[in-house]
């Protein structure tokens, strides 16, 4: 009877993990990092680990997407941002070049889309039936502010074919707010 009882607490211990995690949204980390080319002088701010949505993707076969936020500075020119965007499923997606993030922003009914190269050039056999594509988009600050300053949030992800679509956790607004506070500066 005890060995029965101590079997069983560490499987409610997980679940119990598996559904704050997906109370609290599950946004992965949002951590900023700065790399700086010492010879070009390009210095790259980047949130990264932003897994966007509710689902723990690891613990089912949906889809993972992560959006992530740059800022490029090179010299004393004005700075860039751009987007990027992460697919990773076990079927490929074939992000082609073109208008293929969209972002809805449902409390105050804008939209807008962002133009991007595609992910040919970047697409990654992970392994264990696992299928990586990145694609990178150009953002005004001012739709990155735009964003960030959104409660709700729809972003879809287009590839050739099918999309996948998620929904913005408060993790995951979170991060980008923050990005942008530190980046922006609004």
């Amino acid at each position: 009877m005890i060995a029965l009882f101590v079997r069983i607490r560490p499987m409610r211990r997980i679940l119990s993990l598996v559904f704050a995690l997906t109370l609290t949204g599950c946004a992965g980390g949002g951590k900023i990092t700065t790399q700086v080319d010492e010879v070009s002088g390009r210095r790259v701010d980047r949130m990264s680990e932003n897994r966007i949505g509710h689902v723990p993707c690891e613990l089912t076969r949906d889809p993972c997407v992560f959006l992530e936020a740059e800022r490029i500075v090179i010299g004393r020119t004005r700075p860039r941002y751009r987007l990027v965007a992460t697919y990773e499923g076990d079927e490929w997606l074939f992000i082609q070049g073109g208008r293929t993030l969209e972002f809805e922003m449902r409390d105050t009914a804008q939209s807008f889309s962002l133009f991007g190269q595609g992910s040919k050039e970047h697409r990654k056999i992970l392994g264990d039936k696992k299928l990586q594509e990145t694609a990178y988009y150009q953002i005004s600050p001012n739709n990155l502010q735009r964003l960030a300053d959104s409660e709700k949030i729809r972003m879809k992800l287009h590839g050739d074919g099918f999309y996948v679509e998620r929904n913005f956790t408060s993790g995951n607004r979170k991060n980008l707010k923050a990005f942008a506070q530190k980046f922006i500066g609004k």
